[in-house]
């Protein structure tokens, strides 16, 4: 040093006057200047180049720092990225960084964090305010921008692509990328984390724009609009209330046009992805039901929009090339090209109008269908004694019936939906049977003079019924005198006449040869169905003038095969919730001897049962009358004689004296409120009743006094093992009891041989 600088003391003197190696006083010795040499000035030196160096790294920093907030300011958003992404690595591995205070280092991170905030907002505005413009009733798109002061111009292709190769590199957001993860402040990082799932949802998978078409799209009451000059597919109400099938099909094709025109390749391929399936879907299943419509003649120009808008799907299924879609359109050509298909669509408008003639009787605010006219009771011949069994085991179909039950069952393909209310036999024939119990039950529950009245009610065809005998809930119930009615008429109200000239005029009013004569037949039967369905709901608490009407309809036009099947169904289907509650009401009573033999509750079979078969089965039935109503009725007494009460009791083990007794009293109960005079010629009901008399008559007796009987012939009804199995049940095995069967079995078989 000397060999260059040879006044050492010049230059010591100019070291001195520096404040980095002079700092404070106490480098001075009584006023003298210190004595510095030069291993101490390299040791100083080698402290100073230290600290430049880490304030040289620092500077890194911060000029990244500082380019980062460059690029966003000139709106170069990849490279903003880019360099964001550089200084993260810098803060990870500049040793000089993190050898800084724990504070100075969490300063500058979070400030970085606020980086990683403004870049995604930016990318989050340009997006809905720039490329996108959606709203509640609108959705805009533009492909190129001018955006920010300096009107920088932006490319939608590129931006995305940037976006979706950075942001969401696997189709989604990752937390763990370091975009996000080298955030150090929670709300900054779940600030970029919200507004990154926003854009992914409502700007790579379109999810907002598909719920709004979806919403909107052959929706009733909305229409959509596309404005080829703002370019904006604009979302509204239906200006006629609802949406007409113009409406509707028009709102379609903007859609298309929308997506076609409009958007770019990424884009319509996800709403492809997204809605090709509804498309499809909803625009087939549209045509097909406004199919009378669209077709109402050759050259209808709904006939020409819809082959347009085949057109343009079709096109955006090919151009699309998505793997869950795909459209050719040689369904709905099909359609617009088949002639068969105007003739028949002409015969559902005729339907239609029929169905609404139907509807009409009733809506009568006068309910003028309800009055009565008195027409003969057709007697049909049979033999009453073969209808023990199951109701409806003895009923067969000729064989066009069947037929024409086959053309009814038939498949429709196209699902016309011709009117809403066409067929809604299902929403009839759906019952609910442990519900119908429970409310059935409740009725017969009500008091006595409640029970009148809702009864009287119920009847909203007067009946001229004396029903002083059920004035008192307490009492046993009595049938009424079915003498007091006509044995040769009765009555029917106006619906059958009024049914019978809609029916002549639907066959009269198409008779052109190119209508299939298996789709006729078909829509024939969804005439007649839709009659029942409307009968029923509007004769719920009356069924049984629902059946005398439907019986005399059916007597008028015997070509009424499906009327016919519904009626059945109808009566069946009411008659067996009925017989499910008289079941449950028996083993109640039953179950009532079984626990508290001595002193059983008869509230089960005088409150309830009673009442209940008198005003539910036997007096609708015997309003029916005719061989119907004699039929039903012999069916219900087997079931509740046998079925319901004599099985029941051969199920014991044993029977006490006490409930033989019991048991005794309940037959006495159930013969003497089934009298039914309608069947008091029957030979079938005479065995039956007798029968089941006798063995109410013999429950209570001794040993010797049914032996009595025996020998008497009273038992002539009585099968030999039939017999037996009762003396079994009443009574223990003692010689007496051995002695009395073998007295049974001599005496038949002795009468076997003769």
């Amino acid at each position: 040093m000397e060999s260059f600088f040879p006044d050492k003391g010049e230059i010591i003197r100019e070291l001195l006057k520096d404040p980095l190696i002079i700092k404070d006083d106490s480098k001075r010795i009584n006023g003298s200047e210190l004595q510095l040499d030069s291993s101490d000035l390299l040791q100083r030196e080698a402290l100073l180049a230290n600290e430049l160096n880490i304030l040289d790294n620092l500077k890194t920093l911060s000029n990244l720092i500082k380019e980062v907030k460059a690029n966003l300011h000139l709106l170069e958003l990849e490279n903003c990225y880019y360099s964001l992404q550089s200084l993260r690595k810098k803060m990870r591995n500049n040793a000089a960084f993190l050898k800084q205070s724990f504070n100075f280092q969490q300063s500058i991170s979070i400030y970085v964090d606020t980086l990683h905030l403004e870049l995604v907002t930016a990318l989050y505005k340009i997006l809905t305010n720039g490329f996108w413009k959606i709203t509640e009733n609108s959705i805009q798109f533009t492909s190129t921008l001018e955006w920010g002061k300096d009107n920088v111009h932006i490319e939608y292709d590129t931006f995305m692509d940037f976006v979706a190769q950075q942001y969401f590199p696997q189709g989604s957001l990752d937390n763990q990328a370091w975009f996000i993860l080298d955030m150090a402040n929670a709300n900054s990082q779940e600030q970029v984390r919200a507004k990154l799932n926003t854009i992914i949802k409502d700007y790579m998978n379109l999810s907002s724009i598909v719920g709004m078409i979806k919403s909107s799209i052959f929706i009733s009451g909305r229409e959509i609009s596309y404005e080829n000059e703002t370019d904006m597919l604009m979302f509204s109400k239906s200006s006629h209330g609802q949406n007409s099938v113009s409406t509707a099909l028009t709102s379609f094709e903007a859609v298309c046009d929308f997506i076609l025109d409009k958007l770019v390749f990424r884009d319509r391929k996800t709403l492809s992805y997204e809605l090709g399936p509804l498309f499809n879907t909803e625009f087939t299943k549209f045509v097909k039901n406004n199919a009378s419509i669209i077709l109402e003649s050759l050259d209808s120009p709904l006939k020409n929009l819809v082959s347009v808008i085949n057109n343009k799907l079709t096109r955006l299924a090919s151009e699309s090339e998505v793997a869950n879609w795909s459209y050719s359109g040689k369904e709905i050509q099909d359609l617009l090209m088949n002639k068969q298909l105007y003739y028949n669509l002409l015969l559902d408008k005729v339907l239609e109008s029929h169905i609404s003639e139907i509807r009409d009787i009733f809506e009568d605010p006068k309910k003028s269908w309800q009055n009565l006219d008195v027409v003969e009771l057709v007697r049909v011949s049979g033999n009453i004694d073969a209808m023990n069994e199951k109701i409806g085991k003895n009923d067969t179909n000729v064989q066009n019936e069947k037929e024409h039950q086959t053309a009814a069952s038939k498949d429709d393909d196209w699902n016309w939906e011709v009117d809403d209310d066409a067929d809604a036999w299902g929403d009839e024939i759906d019952v609910n049977i442990d519900d119908e119990e429970e409310k059935t039950t409740q009725e017969v529950e009500k008091e006595p003079e409640e029970e009148e009245n809702a009864w009287d009610e119920a009847w909203a065809i007067e009946e001229n019924i004396d029903d002083a005998s059920l004035e008192n809930g307490k009492k046993p119930f009595k049938v009424h005198d079915v003498g007091l009615l006509n044995k040769d008429h009765i009555d029917v109200t106006q619906l059958p006449k009024l049914f019978l000239a809609i029916s002549q005029n639907f066959k009269s009013a198409f008779t052109d040869s190119h209508v299939d004569e298996q789709y006729f037949a078909y829509k024939y039967n969804l005439l007649q169905t839709s009659y029942v369905a409307m009968c029923t709901t509007n004769f719920s608490h009356n069924w049984c003038q629902l059946y005398v009407d439907m019986r005399y309809l059916i007597e008028r036009d015997e070509n009424l095969y499906r009327i016919k099947e519904l009626t059945r169904n109808v009566l069946e289907t009411r008659l067996n919730m009925k017989y499910r509650i008289v079941c449950k009401l028996i083993k109640h009573q039953l179950t009532e001897f079984r626990e508290n033999e001595r002193n059983p509750s008869w509230d089960a079979t005088i409150e309830k049962l009673l009442p209940y078969i008198s005003k539910e089965i036997v007096r609708p039935l015997e309003k029916i009358r005719g061989e119907e109503g004699s039929r039903y009725l012999l069916s219900f007494l087997n079931f509740l004689y046998n079925d319901c009460v004599t099985n029941e009791i051969l199920k014991w083990q044993i029977i006490s004296e006490v409930n033989s007794e019991n048991l005794g009293e309940l037959v006495s109960l159930l013969v003497n409120n089934t009298d039914i005079q309608l069947l008091t010629k029957e030979p079938s009901y005479k065995k039956m009743r007798e029968k089941f008399a006798i063995m109410g008559k013999f429950l209570p007796l001794h040993l010797k006094e049914i032996m009595e009987m025996f020998y008497n012939g009273d038992f002539y009804l009585f099968g030999t093992d039939e017999l037996i199995q009762w003396i079994e049940l009443l009574f223990a095995d003692t010689p007496l009891r051995r002695n009395a069967i073998d007295d049974i079995y001599e005496i038949r078989g002795a009468a076997l041989d003769d």
